[in-house]
């Protein structure tokens, strides 16, 4: 047999617990996480606020996502990423 959700939650007074330990507040009180800047969104807004300044060598390719690759056939899907990449 399975125990039960309230088999295995113990509720505890506060008195038995220290006032040492650390308490994790709730997540509704704590900001969104978020994710940071990708090399190529940075090197993006560079280019961007440079303008004609940029250097004409450095080239910003998009990143093509996998969604893209999706209803390709295997064999053409290789050959395709092959002939994106740089050489």
């Amino acid at each position: 047999m399975r125990p039960s959700f309230a088999r295995l939650v113990r509720m505890l007074p506060r008195s038995a617990v220290s006032s040492e330990q650390k308490v994790v507040t709730s997540l509704a009180s704590r900001p969104p996480r978020t994710k940071p800047l990708t090399l190529i969104d940075i090197m993006l807004e560079k280019q961007t606020l440079a303008g004609n300044d940029w250097p004409a060598n450095l080239r910003i390719e998009p990143t093509i996502p996998k969604t893209a690759f999706k209803h390709m056939t295997p064999k053409v899907r290789s050959k395709l990423r092959e002939a994106l990449r740089e050489s």
